[in-house]
């Protein structure tokens, strides 16, 4: 507060000056009236504006003006943990740590048995392929949920494997993907029949979703381009996690 007095102390000095219309007299000095002239008048009567100004400026933002009229909140005290050494306190106001919900079922497929041979023996028209069992049976429409059928002898036709109740029938990779893999593949790569003169033996590979939405990877590991024969599989399937 002592700005302030001093300025408003020369603000209002100066102004009382301005207005006298008689002589003033400080210490041993006498001045004459500023009434008389009128330039030291308007210079007075401005010191004084100047200064009752400098006064509230310093009123204002210096000794506590609107910025400070409400009181400062109050910092909160930091807590700490029992037990926990000193040093380790949090504020008070700290959000508590969230994590998010725990993983749910593991995704994609378990893998029920890997690379069993399935043996197609030579049929005189067709053999159903099973491959959720894995079972094969000679006719057509012998076995319940076949996902292949195979034909064979000329009566019938070129010798073919092809979809039956499968969901999908697809190439796939020659070596041993994944159940999702092979999953995809089945989808991207369906196929229609396949003669027995256009397989390899370790090289053509079939990816399946059965009609039990299980996933099959068929390998054919044996094949004749004579007609009239069968072949032999290498079969892998997974079952989805539910």
């Amino acid at each position: 507060m002592g700005w302030v007095a001093l300025f408003c102390g020369i603000g209002l000095a100066c102004l009382i000056c301005a207005t006298l219309n008689k002589e003033i007299q400080i210490w041993e000095i006498v001045l004459p009236s500023p009434a008389s002239i009128p330039r030291a008048r308007v210079l007075l009567a401005a010191l004084g504006v100047l200064s009752l100004a400098i006064a509230g400026v310093f009123f204002v933002y210096r000794e506590g003006g609107p910025a400070s009229t409400q009181a400062a909140t109050p910092t909160p005290p930091a807590t700490s943990a029992p037990g926990a050494p000193p040093g380790s306190a949090k504020p008070a106001s700290a959000a508590p740590a969230t994590t998010g919900a725990g993983p749910g079922p593991a995704a994609g497929y378990t893998r029920s048995f890997s690379r069993t041979r399935v043996t197609v023996p030579a049929v005189n028209c067709f053999a159903e392929i099973d491959l959720d069992t894995p079972a094969v049976a000679e006719g057509l429409n012998s076995l319940p949920g076949a996902d292949l059928r195979f034909g064979a002898g000329s009566i019938c036709g070129p010798d073919q494997l092809q979809g039956q109740e499968s969901k999908f029938f697809g190439h796939g990779p020659a070596a041993e993907p994944t159940g999702a893999e092979c999953a995809g593949a089945a989808r991207a790569q369906a196929s229609g029949p396949v003669l027995n003169r256009a397989m390899t033996a370790g090289e053509t590979a079939f990816c399946v979703i059965t009609d039990q939405e299980n996933v099959a990877w068929v390998q054919v590991t044996e094949v004749s381009r004579e007609t009239g024969h069968g072949l032999a599989l290498a079969v892998t399937l997974w079952t989805p996690n539910s």
